[in-house]
C-alpha cells in the first residue's frame, strides 16, 4: 500500500490510539501521543458536507467542513474538530448540545419533524427512579424531536416528583397507577395505557419503552414507524434468543388501530397477571400470545433490537450497559441519577421481599 493510501485509511479513532502514519500499529504498550481535536457527537445545526481536506479524505471527520444552520453563524459553515480552521467548530462551540453552557439550557432536538413521517408517540414504563424518566424525555427530544410522550408510572411514591418533571416539558403527560401492580403488571399497563392514549391523541404508532431501554439513534422512532407502515403489520418487535423469550418487551412499536381493538384491549388489560398461571405468566409471553391471537399472528423484526439481551447497539440497556454509562449519558442533560440506581435485574429485590412481581 502506498504512503497516501495508507494515510487516508487512518481514521480519527486510530490516530487517537497512536496508530502511526506509516507501518503497522505499535504494540499497545507503545502508544504514541497524537494531537487530535476532540470530536463531539453531530450537532443538530450541522448540515450537508461542503468540503474535506485533500489529504484527509474519507474517514478523517475532524477535517470535514459542513453547512451550519445556526442563525448566528454568518459564514454558514462549520467543522467537526479543526480549531485552527477559522470556522465554527464543534470542539469549542457553545451552541453544541455537549457544550458545558448548552447542558444547562433546554436541549435542541436533533430531529426537526420530517415530511411524510407517521404521527408517533412514546410511552415509558417507570418505577422507582423519577430522574431516569427525565433522562428518557430528554433522550426522546434529542433523537426524535417534539413527539408526545406518556410516562406510565407504577410507583405512586414518586408521583409528585414525576409530576414536576413532566410539567417542565411540553407534550409530556403522566399517568400513575393508583397502587403498585407489579413487575409484569406495570409493564403491560404501559402497553395498554400507551395504546389508548395514542388513540385519543390521533397517533398512528406508539412505542412502548422500559425505563432502562434508551434508544440513541436519530429518528429511530420515525424510521421504525415508516418501516412498519410498509410492512403493513400491527407490531414491530424482536424475539430474544439469549435468554430465550418469544418477544423482547422492553421496546415494542404498536400500530394503534389494531392494539386498541376491543378484543385486544380486553386481552392485555392492566392487572397483576403473573400468578394467573401456576408456572408464572411473564409479560413477554402475554405479548407474544396477544400478537398471535389478536394482532395478525406476525410482527416486523425490528433491526434496532438485537436478539440477545447482553448485545449492545444504538441504545442503553441494563444488560449491556454499565451504571457509569447511564450516569454519563444523564450528565449530558444535567440530570443526576440517584445513588441506588443499578443495572441489576429485579430478582434480588424480589427474593428479599422488596419487589412485587405481579
Amino acid at each position: 500500500m502506498g504512503r497516501v493510501a495508507h494515510y487516508k485509511q487512518r481514521t480519527a479513532d486510530r490516530k487517537a490510539a497512536g496508530v502511526p502514519m506509516i507501518g503497522p500499529a505499535p504494540h499497545p504498550t507503545e502508544l504514541q501521543r497524537v494531537a487530535l481535536p476532540v470530536l463531539r457527537a453531530p450537532c443538530p445545526f450541522q448540515g450537508d458536507l461542503v468540503a474535506e481536506c485533500s489529504t484527509c479524505t474519507g474517514p478523517n471527520e475532524a477535517r470535514r467542513t459542513y453547512f451550519c444552520d445556526h442563525e448566528g453563524n454568518d459564514d454558514g459553515r462549520c467543522t467537526r474538530g479543526n480549531e485552527k480552521s477559522g470556522l465554527w467548530t464543534c470542539a469549542t462551540c457553545d451552541h453544541h448540545p455537549d457544550a458545558p453552557r448548552a447542558k444547562a439550557a433546554a436541549i435542541i432536538p436533533t430531529n426537526i419533524p420530517r415530511a411524510g413521517d407517521p404521527a408517533c408517540g412514546i410511552v415509558v414504563g417507570v418505577y422507582k427512579w423519577a430522574a431516569l424518566a427525565e433522562v428518557q424525555i430528554r433522550a426522546v427530544r434529542e433523537t426524535c424531536g417534539p413527539v408526545p410522550v406518556l410516562i406510565s408510572n407504577d410507583d405512586p411514591r414518586i408521583h409528585a416528583d414525576l409530576e414536576r418533571i413532566c410539567g417542565r416539558y411540553p407534550g409530556v403527560e403522566l399517568s400513575t397507577n393508583p397502587e403498585r401492580i407489579g413487575h409484569g403488571g406495570g409493564d403491560i399497563a404501559a402497553f395498554w395505557k400507551g395504546a389508548t392514549w395514542g388513540k385519543a391523541r390521533g397517533l398512528e404508532y406508539v412505542c412502548k419503552l422500559s425505563q432502562r431501554f434508551i434508544p440513541t439513534a436519530p429518528h429511530w422512532l420515525q424510521d421504525a414507524a415508516r418501516a412498519l407502515d410498509l410492512a403493513d403489520l400491527a407490531t414491530a418487535a424482536r424475539k430474544c434468543d439469549h435468554p430465550r423469550w418469544p418477544i423482547r418487551s422492553e421496546i415494542v412499536l404498536m400500530r394503534v388501530k389494531e392494539w386498541t381493538e376491543p378484543s385486544a384491549l380486553e386481552f392485555y388489560k392492566p392487572r397483576p397477571f403473573y400468578f394467573e398461571r401456576a408456572a408464572g405468566y411473564d409479560a413477554e409471553t402475554l405479548i407474544a400470545e396477544l400478537i398471535r391471537e389478536h394482532l395478525g399472528g406476525a410482527y416486523w423484526p425490528w433491526e434496532l433490537v438485537p436478539m440477545a439481551r447482553e448485545q449492545s447497539g444504538a441504545f442503553l440497556w441494563h444488560h449491556s450497559s454499565t451504571v457509569d454509562d447511564y450516569r454519563a449519558f444523564a450528565a449530558r442533560f444535567g440530570v443526576a441519577l440517584p445513588d441506588d440506581f443499578t443495572c441489576e435485574g429485579w430478582e434480588r429485590d424480589f427474593k428479599a421481599g422488596l419487589y412485587k412481581h405481579g
